[in-house]
């Protein structure tokens, strides 16, 4: 079989390809292939890349591939759903994105029917919204989604508090005091992404802290949603301070041991960005 030379085959183990069709349904070539130093179970490559190696492919030609990288291969695919969780978490791919099944395997590399069922995965945790015959779009931020969000943020992360302040070891709390700094640093100068990413650490010292996995999983589940909104209220510059003293209350109280003043502070908290955050999602709805 001819290569183009960006393409290097690995002669390792022989991968059986008999039976295999030699074009799926956009005439492309499937084809095994290393490329960028990733294995990948198949990649979709245009009929004129190939080379006119599609009759040996029809032959049943067979492709060497190692059996350690078809491994990490399929660990890829089952790792897209989480892949595009953190896109859109990221704001890569921001709310009203089309997303587009054969750009999607082109960029990740990996075949439509992966990405067909990552987006099926991301659409039943509402990150995604399928819609007949105008296919996949990243789920826009509105005011209805985002008032329920809040609302269950405010019952969750209240009895994460609370567990944490009772739970907690005495070095646990001190890391979790530990990454409210970063926080703080990030967003008195209004750098967005070093906030978010903190933010993250943060809230995950507090969930790790409440020692219970079926609320960690809880909020986990809502974690890309929750992030989306974080963005609009981490972009308002009068709710820096406010932000960065309701996060010490927290810390405080969780320090001191104490879960009603734990649990009220994280709920206030989520209130007061509440407060805030909705309007502007309202106001983004109804236009200029």
């Amino acid at each position: 079989m001819v290569f183009p030379p960006e393409i290097r085959p690995i002669n390792t183990v022989r991968f059986a390809c008999e039976g295999a069709s030699p074009a799926n349904e956009d005439g492309q070539i499937l084809f095994l292939f290393v490329d960028k130093k990733m294995a990948y179970p198949y990649q979709v490559l245009p009929r004129s890349a190939m080379l006119g190696a599609e009759e040996q492919v029809r032959s049943q030609e067979c492709i060497e591939m190692s059996l350690v990288q078809m491994s990490k291969a399929m660990e890829d695919l089952r790792d897209l759903p989480e892949v595009l969780r953190r896109a859109i978490a990221d704001g890569e791919l921001v709310p009203g994105t089309k997303l587009v099944e054969r750009e999607l395997a082109a960029k990740y590399g990996v075949g439509r029917t992966a990405v067909r069922d990552a987006l099926r995965h991301l659409a039943a945790e509402r990150i995604v919204v399928l819609t007949e015959n105008r296919g996949a779009r990243v789920r826009e931020l509105d005011y209805a989604g985002a008032a329920d969000i809040y609302e269950v943020r405010a019952v969750l992360e209240g009895l994460a508090g609370e567990l944490f302040a009772v739970r907690g070891s005495s070095s646990a709390k001190k890391l979790f005091a530990e990454s409210l700094e970063p926080v703080r640093r990030a967003i008195e100068e209004a750098d967005i992404s070093a906030a978010l990413i903190s933010s993250d650490a943060f809230y995950e010292y507090l969930l790790a802290g409440a020692a219970n996995t079926e609320l960690h999983d809880a909020v986990n589940r809502l974690h890309v949603r929750i992030h989306q909104i974080r963005r609009v209220s981490l972009s308002m510059r009068d709710r820096a301070k406010p932000t960065i003293e309701a996060l010490q209350r927290i810390v405080d109280a969780v320090l001191a041991g104490d879960p009603s003043q734990a649990r009220l502070a994280c709920i206030e908290h989520v209130r007061a960005s509440a407060a805030a955050t909705l309007p502007v999602l309202a106001a983004q709805e109804l236009g200029p």
